[in-house]
């Protein structure tokens, strides 16, 4: 059985891995961003680092999957348009935009490269819950069918 104390510890641990992380990329260009530099600011050892993510780009996929849940949050009234979910939507990517430049950009070249390679949206990221607002605006005749709804699959309805 697993120590509560302990996995506190471990979740704190990546929590400050995380943070530190976008911090840093807040400061700079997500490439220019090392993984040292990254335990040096969470007060890690790069093995510590490795424990809790396999690469400095899983650091961007947590971030999709913690930006689509907040995301989701705002967006759970279903009595609201789907244009106006669609404008908080690009609001928020702007805020981010404006707050992490360098790793939003990061962020969104990898959810276009990983649509041009034709990975499935996973269920809980940012592509998805675009996809999901879209086809409600289409079902509600709030958008045109032909606009991109198969973001993750490049496929037009």
């Amino acid at each position: 059985m697993r120590d509560s104390r302990g996995a506190r510890k471990k979740d704190r641990t990546r929590s400050e891995i995380f943070r530190a992380a976008l911090d840093l990329f807040a400061a700079r260009a997500f490439e220019a961003v090392t993984v040292e530099q990254i335990c040096a600011s969470a007060d890690v050892a790069r093995g510590t680092f490795f424990l809790h993510f396999p690469s400095k780009a899983a650091l961007l996929d947590e971030w999709n999957r913690e930006l689509a849940a907040e995301l989701a949050e705002r967006l759970r009234d279903p009595g609201d348009s789907a244009l106006l979910q669609y404008r908080t939507l690009v609001e928020q990517l702007g805020e981010q935009w404006r707050r992490r430049p360098g790793a939003t950009r990061a962020l969104l070249h990898a959810l276009l490269a990983s649509r041009a390679e034709g990975e499935p949206a996973p269920a809980r990221d940012l592509r998805a819950l675009v996809e999901r607002v879209v086809q409600r605006g289409q079902e509600r005749g709030e958008f045109r069918r032909n606009v991109l709804i198969g973001f993750a699959r490049g496929v037009q309805r």
